[in-house]
């Protein structure tokens, strides 16, 4: 799946979670199943009601061939990022 950069920004992690999942042409119960969750627990998801825990996200990455940055932000990081830890 390509996803053009900016394209998921504004859009809450439940929204990206499903407009992601529609672009890999699964349904709720299809991705519910690889996730090994109740497909009433990704509605919740989905519909921003609950938020996935790392885990769960990692999973939904991983299944749907997008990075977790691309689920949780709706983009990539940027590439050239400073330290949080500088050394003097």
């Amino acid at each position: 799946m390509i996803l053009v950069a900016g394209q998921l920004d504004g859009l809450e992690i439940g929204e990206r979670i499903a407009l992601i999942r529609k672009r890999n042409g699964l349904s709720k119960k299809e991705l519910a199943d690889i996730l090994n969750i109740s497909v009433q627990t990704l509605s919740n998801y989905e519909s921003n009601k609950t938020v996935p825990s790392l885990d769960t996200i990692c999973a939904m990455a991983t299944a749907l061939g997008v990075t977790m940055n691309m689920i949780v932000h709706g983009r990539e990081p940027k590439k050239e990022q400073k330290p949080l830890i500088t050394s003097d």
